[in-house]
């Protein structure tokens, strides 16, 4: 929530869109547990009254070795849509992806 915060602070007087990235763990029950803790704190957010924020995306990155130390990595992006003035079209417009 801290990383989503001072994204939104980065926003300009206006329409802005945040994208949080982290890595995250290797292990599926707790990663659900923070996700679903950052949804129920998301929807509780404030921020400056000058900017409005209709989307955000918290992207999540797990980072894996494969087949003799070659990378990998797996990105999984859980998209947020404002219950003021969000509209889901937005995603069309913009990637909720970071790595295509």
């Amino acid at each position: 929530m801290d990383f989503f915060s001072a994204a939104s602070f980065q926003v300009p007087p206006g329409d802005g869109l945040v994208y949080v990235s982290y890595n995250e763990g290797g292990r599926s029950e707790v990663a659900d547990i923070r996700v679903q803790a950052f949804g129920e704190r998301v929807q509780d957010f404030e921020h400056s009254a000058k900017s409005r924020i209709p989307i955000a995306v918290l992207s999540r990155f797990y980072p894996r070795p494969l087949h003799e130390g070659q990378p990998d990595l797996i990105e999984s992006g859980v998209r947020y849509v404002s219950s003021s003035y969000g509209d889901p079209s937005l995603f069309e417009l913009y990637p909720t992806r970071i790595f295509t």
